[in-house]
């Protein structure tokens, strides 16, 4: 990554910083592939790596979603063993 990014940066005459996207968060992987794309060596790669992405991202909300239930259980269930007294 670092040599490729010094290469390209001789190259272009500005700063340039490359990440492989297997090593990104979702949500950064999403928002470089919604970039400007500059070159295209194989066709239908981007769009399935969108793909992929996005369904990571479904998933983790997903889960979020089901954790916050749980936890709004757990706690409707922790004030019905111990009600307040009003």
């Amino acid at each position: 990554e670092e040599e490729l990014s010094k290469t390209l940066e001789k190259q272009v005459g500005i700063p340039v910083d490359i990440k492989l996207l297997d090593y990104m968060p979702t949500w950064l992987k999403l928002k470089a592939l919604n970039g400007t794309l500059l070159l295209e060596r194989e066709f239908m790669l981007r769009a399935r790596l969108k793909f992929k992405a996005r369904q990571e991202l479904q998933d983790i909300n997903t889960k979020l979603t089901r954790l916050k239930a749980a936890k709004h259980i757990q706690q409707a269930i922790e004030a019905d063993k111990h009600p307040s007294r009003e």
